[in-house]
């Protein structure tokens, strides 16, 4: 967004540092969040049409770059693949199709006992707090012109990763290879939960200026009593292994094998 805003030199190498951090830390994380970053951005700079073009071959630069300093990472993802079981990524316990969430479980979910094994739900507070900022939508915008793009944008994202993580998408599932490499539908959960998060910010800048630092610390505070009881893990496994093939192969008890080198 401060790209959007001023394209300087400053601001282009943050770009390119948040995206080449972006690309290592999760392909899948990076697949997911790297379009709605650019159409984020897209739609920021819409305001200033007449360097629309300076402005996509800055992106065009900052995108390039981003993947030069990544290369190391992403190459031998592209051309090793061929070296592990990459045809079991979908396969098995690994299928998509066996994962799909209820629509029930996005609002509500007891810990370790929902369909993908841990918690679906977005969360409390992050509910509730998407249904404040629309209450009080029309006061944000007044506060911070333009905002309700903001909001419908996220308030999107939040739809798009509800729709993919349940059977309603199976169809999309099924027509993209693309797709099915995130193997597991709840993946999308991290749209609804970054999209939450922003739009929580939004009850921030609804407060008065010398309240704005108090709400802060209270949604965090919020946040942290509601999900103090999530803090543990339900089974722990003690594993012994004979050699270094079993404990490849067990080591992970999830795990089918995709990731194996082929012996």
């Amino acid at each position: 967004q401060r790209l959007a805003q001023k394209i300087e030199l400053k601001n282009i190498i943050w770009a390119i540092v948040v995206m080449a951090c972006l690309l290592l830390t999760h392909i899948l994380v990076s697949m997911c969040f790297l379009p709605l970053a650019v159409i984020y951005a897209l739609m920021s700079f819409l305001k200033n049409k007449t360097k629309l073009p300076q402005f996509l071959g800055v992106l065009g630069f900052v995108g390039i770059f981003s993947l030069l300093l990544t290369a190391f990472s992403w190459i031998p993802l592209i051309t090793e693949s061929k070296f592990i079981h990459s045809q079991l990524l979908a396969s098995g316990q690994y299928n998509y199709q066996s994962h799909f969430l209820p629509w029930r479980e996005l609002f509500y979910s007891v810990w370790a006992q929902s369909d993908c094994g841990i918690t679906a739900m977005m969360g409390v507070i992050h509910w509730l707090g998407v249904a404040g900022v629309v209450i009080v939508g029309q006061n944000i915008n007044r506060m911070v012109k333009g905002a309700w793009r903001q909001i419908l944008f996220f308030i999107g994202v939040i739809g798009i990763g509800m729709f993919m993580t349940t059977q309603a998408s199976e169809f999309i599932w099924k027509a993209s290879h693309v797709v099915q490499l995130f193997e597991f539908p709840w993946r999308f959960l991290m749209c609804m939960m970054f999209g939450s998060s922003v739009l929580i910010g939004g009850l921030i800048i609804a407060c008065p200026p010398r309240w704005q630092r108090i709400a802060a610390v209270g949604l965090v505070g919020l946040l942290i009593i509601f999900n103090l009881g999530y803090c543990y893990k339900v089974k722990y496994q003690q594993l012994h292994f004979s050699d270094i093939k079993t404990f490849l192969t067990n080591s992970l008890p999830e795990d089918n094998g995709s990731f194996l080198p082929i012996w």
